[in-house]
């Protein structure tokens, strides 16, 4: 009877510790209808730092537009690009869209935009996978108060994919406000800062901005690579 108690009580204890709050309750409530908005635009930047200084001789940017087609496919089509290289004219989608490069690039930017509930940081239910602690500290960004939560998330257990960092949610609402993330790796830094939008007219959320950063040491000099990626006009996918 004691032992029996005593595993009831060791379970309870686990579970507190281990129950996500209240505010990340809400916040995973709200993904649960915001999962398949998809962006109807999207713009990125590529720029190359070298310390603090950008080399403003060389990266690139562009505009890709995302579509529903009848087979509820998502069509992704490239309307504008902007390549700068050192001693080069700049090159426009017009010009750089023959090249062997550009064949190569589009490949592997023509990411597959359908939605999935799946590696949803904000979805996963599962506490062997998502550990998320919050905070004593708050934060106002922009015009909006937010709590802070420390995320250590590794998808469907792969300690390969883990990323770790603070998540910022509205402290009234529960939306998502801002993430900060960390890849962990021994050669380099990686870094994902991403923006969330709050719909308040169908409570649902969306990521519209994302600054991927990848910094490694080269001769006691940090060289970064450094990703801006803008999202706007979302529209919601059909899921039956």
């Amino acid at each position: 009877m004691k032992k029996t108690i005593l595993t009831f009580i060791i379970v309870l204890m686990f579970t507190a510790i281990f129950a996500f709050d209240a505010l990340w309750q809400k916040a995973q409530e709200m993904a649960e209808n915001s999962w398949m908005m998809v962006p109807g635009r999207t713009n990125f930047e590529m720029a190359f730092r070298q310390g603090r200084i950008v080399n403003q001789d060389y990266g690139f940017k562009g505009e890709i537009v995302h579509t529903l087609m009848e087979d509820k496919s998502v069509h992704n089509e490239i309307v504008s690009i902007e390549v700068r290289e050192p001693g080069k004219d700049v090159q426009t989608l017009e010009t750089f869209q023959d090249s062997d490069d550009f064949k190569e690039w589009s490949q592997q930017t023509n990411e597959d935009m359908t939605p999935s509930q799946e590696n949803n940081i904000f979805l996963e239910k599962d506490t062997r996978n998502l550990r998320v602690r919050k905070q004593n500290q708050t934060r106002r960004i922009g015009r909006i108060e937010c709590q802070s939560f420390d995320v250590r998330y590794t998808p469907s257990g792969r300690r390969a994919d883990r990323v770790e960092g603070t998540v910022w949610l509205n402290i009234e609402t529960g939306a998502p406000v801002l993430a900060e993330m960390r890849i962990p790796m021994l050669d380099q830094t990686v870094t994902r800062d991403i923006s969330y939008t709050h719909l308040p007219e169908t409570n649902q959320f969306v990521e519209t901005r994302e600054v991927y950063t990848e910094t490694r040491s080269f001769m006691e000099m940090a060289m970064s690579i450094i990703i801006t990626t803008t999202y706007s006009e979302h529209w919601e996918f059909p899921v039956e």
